[in-house]
């Protein structure tokens, strides 16, 4: 049964059956040491291939979080502490953000009100003042950099976004 479960993609219960397979052949010096195992391992290749399925799937979805910003990246959902809640969308869709600069900061320790001064202060001198179709009072800079857990991973890198909060933006604001 384990066998049979791991082969139509049953991949979990079947590992729970062909341990508990195993265990009683051994106890009982029952045959079926051979099905056991190769239920096993079909239900851990199961396993596996399920598991990048899905994760290659909500890489590839068209709403999945913004993982690699670039600059001219244009963003759906206001930015907030993280990139979980942003999705990359086509510039000639309704958004409300946009990608002007991507930057890293330098090495060093981490405090944060240093961190985030510097990485205000080069979103500020980074910042287009050659906008297309929209006066630069109409945007606010907005900023996302490191936090104390990234930075001890080396992230070092800040991305500074024009804001639209009076109303979406529906083309790029970057010549």
């Amino acid at each position: 049964m384990a066998l049979v479960l791991s082969l139509i993609g049953g991949s979990l219960i079947s590992l729970g059956l062909a341990i508990a397979s195993i265990v009683r052949i051994r106890r009982k010096n029952y045959k079926g040491m051979g099905m056991a195992i190769t239920a096993i391992v079909f239900s851990v290749l199961g396993t596996i291939f399920w598991a990048l399925l899905g994760i290659g799937l909500w890489l590839l979805s068209e709403d999945s979080a913004l993982i690699n910003p670039e600059v001219g990246d244009c963003i759906k959902g206001s930015p907030s502490t993280s990139y979980d809640d942003m999705k990359k969308v086509e510039c000639n869709t309704t958004h409300t953000s946009q990608i002007f600069a991507v930057f890293d900061l330098p090495a060093g320790p981490y405090d944060a009100p240093t961190i985030e001064g510097k990485a205000e202060g080069e979103c500020l001198n980074r910042q287009p003042t050659d906008l297309v179709g929209i006066d630069a009072d109409d945007l606010s800079v907005f900023y996302l950099a490191p936090d104390k857990s990234s930075w001890r991973l080396e992230d070092r890198e800040v991305t500074c976004f024009f804001v639209s909060e009076r109303k979406p933006l529906t083309a790029s604001v970057l010549p």
